[in-house]
Parts: structure tokens; sequence; C-alpha cells
């Protein structure tokens, strides 16, 4: 079976401004394939080439690892770059990872979240294209879509063809969070205008920013997706755990709304059995859920590591499609309560400066410092959304499962009428999608 318990989502209708709500069905009966299987696609551009490829753990297709799915097919394959967490997938979050070789195939291994994030000169001049076979989230501050930009910047320095083998997201369909300032919180875990939620696969981000100008030498980029086969943005979990503190998919439906709690003193349950699942701190309160943060494999010296922690148990809460934003404005309540209880001791604010990057903006920081509601803020990123949302539209390669256009608006929203949108442009790509330079 390819898909471990794969679940897809099918909206309904269009509610709550932009909004979706999906009804789960099994993906069995779906004959997906996805861009590492359609090797007749993209293996004639390896024939006679140097090839490095860019994977991890999760770069698998029907059971297969793609890296060895290269070397059954007799590729030329010189490296493999790894990003965060590595190539096994078991670094801790933010975690510095060196270039090794690998045990298995002695193949080298090739940082790109270690001493560097981009591929050197050295890198490029050894190799023909580069093969990118990420398992991504459609999560903004998720850092592999960083990694990929950083591969696309390399190919068009280079001249290096650059072959994307595209996957489904659980998060392909869904738009939602404010979008990122480029002029003030740029960073690794969010270079371009996009929202937290900004609704395209690997593929499709990576034509965007090469059709938006993103990537520096856009026009020079030789760029082939291979797009996913019989594909319609349903809602598409991985066999294998894109990293290791996102083990199920419970704790990615979850993710994006607790990351933002990193920047906090609030725990997201790192070195426990269920991160991202749960959530709280030793001054939670009144709570009957509790959990003891430990050291442990892809979780080393985990927030309030050794403390007894109350908070919320999330394993059994429906997830929201998008992001909820209630929790941490109910953390930020428990804190400042704290606070006012205890005036004579001198508390750090609620949240550090790195939920700038992490939201993309200062107005979440602001909102929570003038408390302003979750609605508010809500509200202040609405018409932001819209705006990408047709620019989006443009580089989509998968139809959706609805008969409009899809995204997540927030629901406090659904008296505000919707501006009237423009019919998308006619894609230009078709089964095989490729973006190269004039020939000369």
């Amino acid at each position: 079976m390819r898909w471990n318990n794969p679940i897809i989502s099918k909206s309904t209708r269009l509610v709550l401004a932009m909004g979706l709500l999906f009804a789960s069905l099994w993906l069995e009966g779906q004959n997906l394939r996805l861009g590492a299987e359609r090797e007749r696609l993209y293996m004639p551009n390896l024939r006679g080439k140097r090839v490095a490829v860019v994977a991890h753990a999760a770069s698998l297709a029907d059971s297969e690892h793609s890296v060895d799915r290269l070397l059954r097919r007799g590729v030329d394959l010189r490296f493999v770059f790894t990003p965060e967490h590595g190539f096994r997938g078991t670094a801790s979050a933010g975690e510095k990872v060196e270039s090794a070789r690998d045990e298995q195939t002695g193949l080298r291994l090739v940082s790109l979240y270690g001493d560097r994030r981009r591929p050197s000169a050295a890198d490029m001049d050894s190799i023909d294209v580069v093969v990118y076979d990420l398992q991504d989230l459609s999560i903004r501050f998720y850092t592999y879509v960083s990694t990929l930009i950083y591969v696309m910047e390399a190919c068009a320095e280079y001249q290096k063809t650059l072959i994307v083998l595209d996957r489904p997201s659980p998060f392909a369909d869904v738009v939602d969070g404010p979008i990122l300032d480029t002029a003030r919180h740029r960073s690794f875990v969010g270079l371009h205008p996009v929202p937290v939620l900004y609704g395209l696969t690997s593929g499709e981000y990576a034509l965007m920013a090469k059709g938006e100008q993103w990537v520096r030498g856009a026009d020079s980029l030789d760029l082939l997706v291979v797009p996913v086969e019989h594909y319609r943005r349903e809602r598409v979990y991985p066999s294998s755990p894109p990293s290791p503190n996102l083990a199920n998919q419970n704790a990615i439906n979850w993710y994006p709304s607790l990351c933002f709690f990193e920047a906090t003193d609030v725990s997201v349950g790192r070195g426990t059995d269920a991160p991202f699942e749960q959530y709280g701190a030793p001054w939670w309160g009144d709570s009957s859920h509790w959990f003891d943060p430990v050291s442990r494999s892809g979780a080393s010296a985990p927030p309030h590591e050794g403390d007894r922690v109350l908070g919320v148990d999330l394993r059994k809460v429906p997830a929201p499609l998008g992001i909820d934003w209630s929790h941490l404005w109910e953390a930020k309540y428990r804190y400042d309560s704290l606070r006012i209880a205890d005036s004579m001791t001198v508390y750090p604010p609620f949240a550090r400066t790195f939920i700038n990057r992490l939201s993309g903006t200062s107005s979440l920081m602001q909102a929570l410092d003038e408390g302003w509601t979750a609605g508010q803020f809500q509200a202040s990123y609405f018409s932001d959304v819209l705006r990408y949302n047709l620019a989006r539209q443009r580089y989509l390669l998968y139809e959706s499962i609805t008969d409009y256009q899809p995204g997540l608006v927030t629901p406090i929203l659904e008296q505000q009428p919707l501006p009237a949108q423009e019919p998308p442009r006619k894609p230009w790509w078709r089964k095989l999608v490729r973006s190269a330079p004039p020939k000369p």
C-alpha cells in the first residue's frame, strides 16, 4: 500500500468567507503517482549526467527511497544534499547537521543545514543535474522550501538543470496566515511574500518563485517539474514522518497553529511521545493534563526539560483546516494573569522577537501586546491573503476537487463581502512542466 492510513479531504461548499470544510475520504481508490514514480518523464534527462539529489528520510515513493530508485536505474549519483533534520531525519529542529557519508549507500551526504545552507561552487561544478525530492507540508516556516530556493539559485548561477519531483501536501489547498514582510522579517524560516500556509506543492512553489522573479537568475534557470498524476489537491499525508516531531497526521494538522509557541515559554511537547499534540508550561495553572519533557532522538534539550508541564491535550481534539489562533491567545491570557497575580516578580515578555520571523509580521506581537482579539488579528491580513490567492492561481498544476477557488480565510469575516475575482489565466504547462532558457 502506498500510503499509511491515507486520507483525502473533500470540500462541501463555500462558507465563512473563503473557508473550506473538508470531509475525509479514503484514498485507496485513487491511483496517485508521485513525481518520483513517473520515471519516463525525467530519467531521459539523467542519462549520461552527473547527478545530485536533495533528499531525506521521507523521500519515499511506492515504498522505495528516491536514492535507491536512482541507483537501481543506473543513474550516476554523485552525492546527496541533505536539509534540516539530516538524511535519516533524526536531528532536532534547528540542530546543525554535519556532512558525512551514508553507511548504507556509501554516498557522500552534503549538508545544507550546517556550516552553510547553499550549495558551494565545488558542489555544483561536480554535477550536471540536481533532483529535488523532499516531502514538504506547504508551511512557510517549514524550512524545506527555503532549501529548495537556495538550490534553485545555485542551479541558475552555475547553469545546472533542476528537476523537482512533486509530491502531494496536506495543506496544498489551504491559504491562511499573514503575508511575510520581506523588508523586515526575511529569514530561513520565511523568504518570500507568501502566507504561513501558502497552498502550493513544492513544484508549484518552484514555478511561482521563478515566475515572480523571487529567485536570483530566474530567467536562466532550467527548471523541470514532474507533477503528481491524478492529484486534485486532496489532503494527502506522507507515508513517513517528514521530520522527527511530526510523527502522525494529527501533529501535522496542529503544527501551523502551535509552532508560534516556539517563540514563547510554552512547550509544544517536544521531548514527549506526542509533540505538537499537546502544549503547556509549568505556570499554566489548573489542568488535569501534564507531561514531562526529556531529551530523546529528534528532541535534544527540549524546553522545560525535567519540569512537570501542565497544559492542553489535543490528541483527541479535531484539528482546524488552517490556523487556529485561539490557543496562542489563551496562553497569553494565562501568562498575563500570572504576572498580575505575582506582581512582585519581573517576568519576561510573553513572546520573543522570533515570533516576528515565524509569523512574518510585527503585527502578531503587536496584537498580543495591545490586547487585540484573535478575530481582529485575522481581519488584519484578510485582504492580503485574497490578493496573494489571485496571484497563486497562475502557478497551480492541479485542479481542486472543488468548483471554486480554494483558500482558507478566517471565519470571523463571514459577514465581509468578497471582492470580485478575475478568472485565473490559463496555465502554460501541461502534464510535463518545463521552464527553460531559450535555446541559442
